[in-house]
């Protein structure tokens, strides 16, 4: 494909961009003349809205529909083409003065001549020469006109594929996202659009708005609708596929408008003269008329105004390439609303060229049902109106059939179900798929699918389950699949009714839902504890668990990797166990109590016994385990770091300033004490952060057996960023850690020096000192009024802040790791 000159190039970028000049005129929304055109050929005549194309010996009949009032005489030339190298000859050119009365009244008659390739319509002032200037500059550039005729035609076509999108979204309640999305994709397809799909993340109010502007909604080259309008290969082509790959025209596709652009910069650039400029006008067709849109408005005085008007080309028919959306698709003639979903013709549904439609449906008494394209639906609507006089209990094939311009016209065939399904079966090895507690689906049998038109789920008491199906196609067309929720649910016989086109009530096919049973990986018990923890997965259905006489109640479950753990918490004799369903007969005493699960020994082997929620049992072995150490936090002591400012006094006493040293002592409660290489593990409440004291590195020093004196420094095990809640726990040897507990709060500080104030008392002071943007808040009184309170911002860099003056020497802060508690800090007050 060769590249087309760097001048046409520039051209076409400022007709695209420069707004004044060119993008407003490129619309295409100035109203022009009427042109009522009828195509006869033989016995037939069509409006020229039903005609696609032209063929040679057609008989044309034109009229122009100016108002009583037209003071500016025009003059009607209708010129063939026959090829971009070989000029009409003279008598390819007709003319009328739309004056004239004769014309006025019967219009212009003609004939297509053979050898035609293209029609064209001009409407110029009547001049002196105007018939011969014009003719004289068609037969001296006949490739011209013919690319002009063809990128109109091209517009027009996209124009109205646009106008039909933008006319249908308008019709759909703006409320209504889920119609107007559902509706926007099938209009896309039909008419072969692309769409923003962002459109759909705005309000619903601006849904529409967005969907409807230009940029947003672009119409694709379908090979269709440009072969229709009969391009050829040349530099025009080269033009127009070239400018459609930039970026400005939608990265490949091009927008309603790029095909006349692309005209305005060729008939304006390279065809006016010195007496006549040509003004390209789309004919958009309805019924027996053209409406004529224009992109600039005529001028009368030199060079005067040409108005170019394109006809279809004198071609063969191209019929449609219609398919169907789905071929494997079975449809139901019950269904009152049916529409055949097609696709790849978005002239089908943007014109009337194709019409007389119908559905050719086979069988012992064939029938013919009309149809009407509907963009809107993705397809064509049905008239079953006569469907009623089909009999045949078998399905059936029909053909959509119709006429294209004046051409007989075929198109794609669908299998057609005619009576309600019977036999309903679930599949054998679906029979016991169903499991609650998550979405599943199974398999439904019968005679036929496709005249489903719900299925609802119940449970035996009735309630409503949510449920959707998958139709069946023609390689399996007596197969449907139910997804069904069955996460609320519980286990037991379910209800699925099948309502089905043309059926007064619905049937009914019972099904059961089972719950798989839990798979029990590991119970974990250590000995002197009284909760339990039983790891596996299916841990939802444990109604309850019994130990050594001891039932327990299952608590919340939480998921580790692919497994799950759930906390077993022991409940009272006389407490009937959480979810599960009553005994059937009266429970027996326990003639004594049972043995508490805290008095079982290490490495003693036991048994689970697991009762599920639908009455199930299960049985789990396990070993009781080591004691966990368990300890007592008996003392703590903060020591000071070395500082040049002034020492804050904290109101809490868990604040832990980072730069200090904490010393803890903790008491072992178990009766062995602390062993050589037991450690203590602290770290912050989200466990970003962790340290490890031990006897080894001289941060835990034992006492005595029961006893240990822990150090820690917080800057160096954490780094200069940790804050927040510390906490900590002893871990054995063998890596059994003790339950959490909470140790200090840790806060950075700032170093506060002096404070520097004037001697106007109502002024405020000069406070120094260094990482000040530590502080939140500073004031002089306790209760930190808005008046006498100063908010430090945490993008705060400087050594030196403005505060209110100091209570004596005392000032209140509150810090940004702390910002509950009001500090206290006494600073030296010196003159400023």
């Amino acid at each position: 494909m060769s590249k087309f000159p760097s001048q046409l190039l520039a051209l076409l970028a400022v007709s695209l961009f420069c707004l004044p000049a060119h993008a407003d005129g490129a619309n295409f929304d100035l109203t022009g003349p009427r042109l009522q055109i009828k195509v006869t050929r033989g016995s037939k005549e069509l409006p020229i809205a039903q005609v696609p194309n032209l063929a040679p010996g057609d008989h044309l009949w034109v009229h122009v529909d100016f108002p009583a009032s037209q003071s500016e005489h025009y003059l009607l030339i209708v010129c063939f083409l026959r090829g971009t190298t070989n000029p009409p000859p003279d008598k390819w050119f007709t003319h009328a003065e739309v004056w004239n009365k004769h014309i006025t009244q019967e219009g212009l008659t003609l004939s297509v001549p053979d050898g035609a390739q293209q029609a064209v319509l001009f409407l110029a002032p009547s001049t002196g020469g105007d018939f011969s200037t014009l003719r004289n500059a068609v037969q001296g550039r006949p490739g011209a006109f013919i690319r002009a005729v063809q990128d109109l035609n091209a517009a027009a076509y996209d124009r109205i594929r646009y106008e039909k999108f933008v006319a249908a979204i308008e019709k759909i309640p703006s409320s209504d996202t889920k119609q107007l999305k559902e509706r926007s994709d099938l209009l896309a397809r039909s008419l072969n659009l692309k769409i923003n799909q962002d459109c759909f993340l705005r309000g619903s109010g601006q849904q529409i708005v967005c969907l409807t502007a230009g940029e947003n909604a672009v119409v694709m080259d379908d090979g269709h609708s440009s072969l229709v309008t009969q391009l050829t290969s040349g530099p025009a082509t080269d033009l127009v596929a070239n400018a459609s790959a930039t970026q400005a025209l939608g990265s490949g596709y091009y927008s309603a408008y790029v095909g006349a652009i692309v005209d305005v910069v060729r008939i304006m650039g390279s065809i006016h003269s010195a007496k006549y400029q040509y003004i390209p006008a789309l004919g958009l067709p309805e019924n027996d008329a053209l409406n004529l849109k224009l992109n600039n408005p005529p001028s009368f005085h030199n060079p005067k105004s040409v108005l170019v008007i394109g006809l279809p080309a004198v071609q063969s028919a191209l019929l449609p390439p219609l398919r169907a959306v789905d071929p494997k698709q079975v449809l139901c003639l019950r269904k009152t609303d049916l529409v055949l979903p097609v696709e790849g013709a978005p002239l089908i549904f943007a014109t009337t060229f194709a019409h007389h439609l119908t559905l050719e449906i086979d069988g012992d008494h064939p029938v013919s049902l009309p149809l009407v394209a509907d963009a809107l639906h993705g397809g064509f609507t049905v008239d079953l109106s006569a469907a009623k006089d089909l009999t045949s209990t078998k399905d059936v094939t029909g053909t959509v059939k119709g006429m294209w311009g004046f051409d007989a016209y075929t198109g794609p065939a669908f299998l057609l179900q005619l009576v309600p399904a019977s036999q309903w079966k679930v599949d054998s090895a679906d029979a016991t798929r169903l499991v609650v507690g998550r979405e599943d689906h199974i398999q439904l049998s019968s005679t036929g699918t496709a005249c489903v038109d719900t299925i609802q789920a119940h449970t035996s008491d009735g309630t409503l389950i949510p449920a959707t199906w998958k139709p069946g196609t023609t390689d399996k067309p007596n197969l449907l699949q139910v997804n069904m929720k069955l996460k609320d649910i519980q286990p037991g016989e379910l209800a699925l009714q099948v309502k089905q086109f043309g059926q007064d009530k619905p049937d009914t096919i019972k099904v059961s839902a089972y719950a798989d049973p839990p798979t029990p990986q590991k119970l974990t018990l250590y000995a002197g504890d009284a909760t339990a923890t039983l790891s596996g997965k299916g841990l939802e259905q444990v109604a309850t668990v019994e130990i050594a006489g001891t039932q327990y109640t299952p608590g919340d479950i939480t998921s580790e990797g692919d497994s799950e753990s759930l906390t077993l918490t022991p409940q009272s004799a006389t407490t009937p166990p959480k979810d599960q369903p009553a005994p059937a007969t009266p429970a027996v005493p326990a003639a004594k109590p049972a043995p508490p699960t805290s008095a079982l020994k290490p490495g003693a082997q036991q048994t689970a016994h697991i009762t599920l929620k639908d009455g199930r049992k299960l049985d789990f072995s396990f070993t009781v385990q080591p004691p966990r150490p368990h300890l007592t936090l008996i003392k703590k002591s903060v020591q000071p770091a070395a500082s040049h400012g002034a020492s804050i006094e904290f109101a809490n006493p868990d604040d832990l300033p980072l730069n200090a040293k904490l010393t803890f002592i903790v008491k072992s409660d178990s009766a062995r004490g602390f062993g050589r290489s037991e450690k203590l593990e602290v770290a912050t409440s989200d466990n970003s952060l962790h340290t490890t004291l031990s006897l080894d590195d001289g941060s835990l020093v034992l006492e005595d057996r029961q006893t240990a004196l822990a150090t820690l420094d917080p800057a160096k095990a954490f780094g200069v960023s940790a804050f927040g809640d510390l906490r900590f726990r002893a871990i054995t040897t063998g890596g059994i850690a003790s339950d959490w507990q909470p140790l200090a709060h840790l806060v950075r500080v700032p170093e506060l020096t002096d404070v520097h104030c004037p001697y106007q008392f109502d002024s405020r002071c000069t406070l120094a000192g260094a990482n000040l943007y530590l502080v939140d808040s500073i004031s002089n009184d306790p209760a930190f009024p808005s008046t006498n309170t100063l908010n430090i911002p945490s993008d705060f860099t400087s050594n030196t802040v403005q505060v209110p003056r100091p209570s004596g020497t005392i000032l209140y802060l509150k810090l940004r790791d702390s910002p509950g508690s009001t500090d206290l800090v006494s600073l030296p007050v010196l003159p400023q």
